[in-house]
């Protein structure tokens, strides 16, 4: 009954006249303080339908719904901001570059309750008692989402907003929203700025070296056997649409929370998610997180193809064989390396190096076969 009261709220404030909007959301205000409030599992496990409509933000009708939608976001936001934290920051990382200011606005206000529910001081204000772990998990996380923001202004900044001496001076646009995002809500205190400056110099982002880390294009992983040096040449397919910049006919790249995303767009998300100033080096990193998997792969193959007397996949007899052995490899890589060591491995800048601790791996787990 409680996920079909907020369901059906949704529905009026995504699609109803201002009049049923208002309603709706007082509907969902209600809930908050009756429902809630007093129990607090049913109260969440009702409220992350909102959770749920994130993936379909993009198909309202328009910027007036968009904007409503996104300020009735405060209840879920103050009952599974924490909880969900990454999945709301991915979402209005996106948001806070809509075309509309209304939406924009809208955003910036609702940011502002997501940042209230995560807990990021050691004496939270409203007197609970805060593992310190949890404090420093939300410290970061809340750091590398004001990051992002700073990156996406790095993206919009033109030299004629040079002349502004204040933000409020900005002429309106994307850029001027998230300089707003920043100043007023995300920074707006010594306290907040404390935190983001220690986590600036904790992990030396200020720092040049850390920059030049930061902006080395890692070499590419050369495979013998899976062509995937050039894997950015996969084919185009027709009537497909990027779910986040529109554009038709892309060659898919990855899953977003509401369907296919294109290259352009998915190096943009994972070059703000990690704070990767270089876009080369975000690509190249990016690369590695299959190139490893693969390199792995095709050395177990070749390790055992040899301990059977094979010389080549060819000599497997036929795909299901192949498929099967393939699915081996890759499970034993998921098995064997921890996602710290496989971070590691891709960071790597020497592939003697990668391949000699694969081979390591490997040898152990043919003489078992």
């Amino acid at each position: 009954m409680n996920n079909s009261t907020i369901k059906n709220a949704i529905v009026a404030i995504t699609t109803g006249t201002p009049q049923e909007v208002k309603q709706a959301q007082k509907v969902v205000d209600r809930f908050w303080h009756t429902v809630y409030i007093p129990h607090r599992e049913e109260g969440k496990n009702a409220l992350s339908v909102f959770l749920d409509e994130l993936e379909t933000f993009d198909e309202i009708s328009d910027a007036d719904h968009k904007s409503y939608f996104i300020n009735t976001l405060k209840w879920a936001l103050f009952s599974l901001g924490e909880e969900h934290f990454d999945t709301w920051a991915a979402f209005f990382l996106r948001v806070m570059q809509h075309p509309s200011g209304k939406v924009r606005e809208a955003a910036i206000r609702a940011i502002d309750w997501m940042i209230m529910d995560i807990h990021i001081f050691l004496d939270p204000p409203d007197g609970t008692t805060r593992d310190a772990i949890t404090i420093k998990r939300n410290r970061i996380r809340f750091c590398h989402f004001v990051y992002a923001i700073e990156l996406l202004c790095e993206r919009y900044y033109e030299k004629r907003y040079s002349r502004c001496k204040y933000v409020s001076s900005l002429p309106s646009g994307i850029y001027k929203s998230l300089q707003r995002l920043l100043t007023e809500g995300l920074l707006r205190s010594d306290r907040y700025r404390k935190i983001y400056e220690d986590f600036l110099k904790e992990n030396e982002y200020n720092a040049s070296s850390s920059d030049r880390d930061r902006n080395y294009i890692l070499p590419m992983i050369q495979l013998k056997h899976f062509n995937k040096n050039e894997h950015h040449e996969i084919p185009r397919t027709p009537g497909t649409r990027c779910v986040i910049c529109a554009r038709e006919n892309i060659s898919i790249r990855s899953m977003g929370q509401k369907g296919t995303v294109c290259e352009q767009c998915t190096i943009d998300e994972y070059q703000c998610v990690f704070g990767i100033p270089n876009r080369e080096a975000a690509i190249a990193r990016r690369r590695r997180i299959f190139d490893i998997g693969y390199l792995f792969t095709e050395m177990y193959m070749d390790a055992v193809l040899q301990k059977r007397g094979l010389s080549s996949v060819d000599d497997l007899g036929d795909m299901a064989t192949f498929n099967s052995l393939f699915q081996m490899a890759q499970n034993e890589f998921n098995v064997c390396f921890s996602k710290k060591e496989k971070i590691e491995l891709e960071e790597s800048k020497n592939q003697s190096e990668i391949e000699r601790r694969f081979q390591e791996v490997i040898n152990h787990l043919v003489e078992k076969i």
